[in-house]
């Protein structure tokens, strides 16, 4: 290259990345600006987090990940889940909550993603919670119909969740959504507590 083009190839490469640096602020600020809405209208049951916070909603002793890579393999994963959380003793109906909300997540993974990934962590705390996180690589849902896609009762797009993420919504105590151009992370937190208890209490009625 000459001195002319070796200047112009440089000034082209620093324009791309100001362009990028300046595209990625912007995706920065419309993300905390939708997640401020979707927090206030769910009254905190939705949180939209990026791609580095998924691992801090997430402990250190997650079961998984199990891979769905089609729709056949919705039966496995549902089998997945139970086993997973079968030495907790949760009642029948909470059961088929947390198998009901986690299909639909996991649904919308093979729908929109192609394939994804569950991981299941349990937490048996004082403030005891069970959290499914459900991953795809797919290419993510539009900023432009996010609030659309996670507020309005069956809207759907090809990159939306539809009816699904209003299920979801109403049986998990918590809802967190991580979404971009390398694909969707949803992690459902399901309150666990009252279920302990009631498990300890017929504990102690079958000693007594």
């Amino acid at each position: 290259l000459s001195d002319t083009e070796y200047m112009g190839f440089c000034t082209d490469i620093t324009e791309q990345k100001q362009m990028q640096s300046v595209l990625a602020q912007h995706e920065d600020e419309i993300r905390e600006a939708y997640g401020s809405v979707l927090d206030a209208v769910t009254a905190g049951k939705l949180s939209l987090i990026d791609a580095d916070s998924v691992n801090q909603v997430m402990g250190e002793n997650a079961i998984g990940p199990f891979k769905v890579g089609a729709f056949d393999a919705l039966a496995s994963s549902r089998s997945f889940i139970r086993e997973s959380i079968a030495s907790v003793g949760f009642c029948q109906k909470l059961t088929e909550q947390i198998l009901i909300a986690t299909g639909e997540a996991i649904t919308n993974g093979v729908k929109h993603g192609g394939a994804c990934e569950v991981t299941v962590e349990f937490t048996p705390e004082d403030d005891a919670s069970l959290r499914v996180m459900v991953a795809d690589t797919g290419r993510g849902i539009d900023f432009a119909t996010l609030p659309k896609a996670t507020l309005v009762p069956g809207f759907s797009t090809m990159r939306s969740l539809g009816m699904g993420f209003t299920i979801m919504l109403d049986l998990c105590r918590k809802v967190f959504l991580s979404t971009g151009d390398t694909g969707t992370t949803i992690v459902l937190e399901f309150e666990c507590s009252n279920e302990l208890a009631r498990s300890e209490l017929e504990s102690l009625g079958s000693v007594v």
